[in-house]
């Protein structure tokens, strides 16, 4: 409810868009009777993502189950990434529990895409190296034309790609240093970033851009980990507990 400022009245007002990275929303209020005309306006705010303070003692988990993981889809572009419950016949299930992010749970994604998920702000000042990303990936892209990777911001420095095909573990299966084709269900994958050890300002973003041909089932993203080890050790360890677990 919006009270107009000469103490006249009050009249509804509905949210129109907000939109994050460009620090806005768009309120139109009025319209409901001959006293309030229809109008649309800006409101300009600090908007901010929430950051998440690591020292790596332990690794940091989510697996997107609770709603407060603080990931984000960039409302700014035509994003196709949602959290929920995937749809079993487009690329199946989660790879733990019942909530992912995919490019779209129930659907194939759009043409011509920049379609971007944001991570929350890493605080790692107090973290030490060696530093290792994974995730549980599962995709099926067009081959050799859509493409999805990974890129790491430090600071207020430009985004880099993390990485180069076929570097540990699993990483990029397409020579242009991405993800593209199928992965043929969840594959983990796993990769080195140390230089992200005593910053203080880290966030990764997964980054589908599609041309305007063929539409596939996309990509599913799930269990995404920070932790203080190589990716050789990570692999290692993984195997260990699970050969362990099976008795």
């Amino acid at each position: 409810t919006v009270r107009t400022l000469d103490g006249s009245g009050e009249c509804r007002a509905a949210l129109v868009a907000f939109t994050p990275h460009v620090n806005f929303v768009v309120l139109r209020y009025g319209g409901e009777d001959n006293v309030h005309p229809a109008r649309e306006f800006e409101l300009e705010f600090a908007w901010a993502p929430a950051v998440v303070a690591l020292t790596l003692d332990t690794p940091y988990v989510e697996n997107f189950e609770e709603p407060a993981a603080h990931w984000y889809p960039d409302n700014a572009g035509r994003s196709n990434w949602e959290l929920g419950v995937p749809e079993p016949e487009v690329l199946g299930g989660a790879a733990s529990g019942t909530r992912a992010w995919a490019t779209d749970l129930d659907g194939f994604y759009a043409n011509d895409l920049d379609s971007q998920l944001f991570s929350p702000v890493f605080d790692l000042s107090l973290a030490s190296a060696p530093v290792t990303v994974g995730f549980q990936l599962n995709y099926d892209l067009e081959a050799g034309r859509d493409a999805l990777t990974l890129e790491m911001r430090l600071g207020t420095r430009p985004w880099l790609r993390v990485g180069s095909a076929g570097e540990p573990i699993n990483w990029y299966n397409d020579p242009r240093n991405a993800w593209s084709d199928t992965s043929d269900g969840f594959v983990q994958v796993y990769h080195d970033v140390s230089a992200a050890a005593g910053q203080r300002s880290v966030q990764f973003r997964l980054r589908l851009v599609t041309d305007g041909t063929e539409r596939e089932p996309g990509a599913l993203f799930d269990d995404f980990t920070l932790q203080r080890a190589r990716p050789t050790q990570v692999r290692l360890e993984r195997r260990a507990s699970t050969a362990n677990a099976g008795g």
